[in-house]
């Protein structure tokens, strides 16, 4: 048997966590914003798993992984420079420069010099990249099936419109916490003080 204690009216309630009407209810309440933001946390952690368990069956870390694949992708169309690379995966290109240097050790990647740009240079899958890849694409491809089971092309493509604008907005976000972070430290102070008082 369970018991529950009731807690005394404070008269206190949780504010929403938006203000935008469109994520609100009728009666002005976020519950099913919450739910949402909570299921995108629990499918990050998801996607992060899926990347470091694909990364380490080839031998590599989640970034490296990422980088192999891009320049894969990119490599029939484009010059696949460093600053694509960082482009795309929407990180620094310094970072992209060390795990790059990585992948050459490992005999994955090859480069050479950028012939428009004499200041970069192009980036390119060795034989051994490729045949990694090869030999890794059904199990990607079943990952793939599972994850996106159920979802048909017209879901897919607004999926993917949802996504491309919540990366945008997701870095704006994050770029607002860390402000907030560094400038208004002492809200902490406050809430720590407010506890032992």
């Amino acid at each position: 048997m369970t018991s529950t204690t009731e807690l005394p009216d404070t008269g206190w309630t949780l504010p929403p966590s938006t203000t935008l009407d469109a994520m609100l209810d009728q009666s002005g309440g976020d519950a099913d914003f919450r739910k949402l933001i909570y299921g995108i946390f629990t499918m990050t952690v998801n996607f992060d798993r899926i990347r470091e368990r694909m990364a380490t069956a080839l031998g590599l870390s989640g970034i490296q992984y990422h980088i192999l694949m891009v320049v894969a992708e990119l490599t029939p169309s484009y010059r696949v420079t460093v600053s694509l690379i960082a482009d795309r995966l929407h990180t620094s290109g310094a970072y992209v420069t060390m795990e790059s240097k990585k992948l050459m050790r490992r005999g994955f990647l090859d480069k050479r010099p950028n012939p428009e740009d004499g200041r970069s240079v192009i980036l390119e899958l060795t034989a051994e990249g490729q045949a990694a890849i090869d030999s890794f694409t059904p199990h990607l491809q079943a990952i793939n099936g599972e994850l996106f089971d159920g979802m048909g092309p017209e879901t897919f493509a607004r999926f993917r419109e949802i996504v491309e604008h919540m990366a945008k907005t997701s870095a704006r976000a994050a770029d607002t916490a860390e402000t907030l972070a560094r400038e208004h430290a002492e809200i902490g102070d406050i809430a720590v003080g407010a506890v032992w008082r």
